[in-house]
């Protein structure tokens, strides 16, 4: 939710009065974050999903040679 409000919420609740959407959206995030996934940092993500090997983008999962 901080990357949302840049690590704050600058008016508070004011939006959520206008925009009805919002604190539906505010809810769905709150749910997703209480998800295993959500609670590690990169790090572990790193360590728990490791690689051996970089892909250049669009490369489609083939490994790139050096010719």
């Amino acid at each position: 939710m901080l990357d949302d409000h840049l690590g704050d919420d600058p008016i508070g609740q004011a939006l959520e009065r206008i925009d009805p959407i919002l604190s539906h959206y505010d809810a769905a995030l709150d749910s997703i974050s209480q998800q295993k996934f959500f609670q590690k940092n990169l790090e572990q993500l790193f360590t728990d999903h490791p690689f051996d090997e970089s892909r250049p983008p669009f490369a489609l999962g083939a490994r790139h040679t050096a010719e």
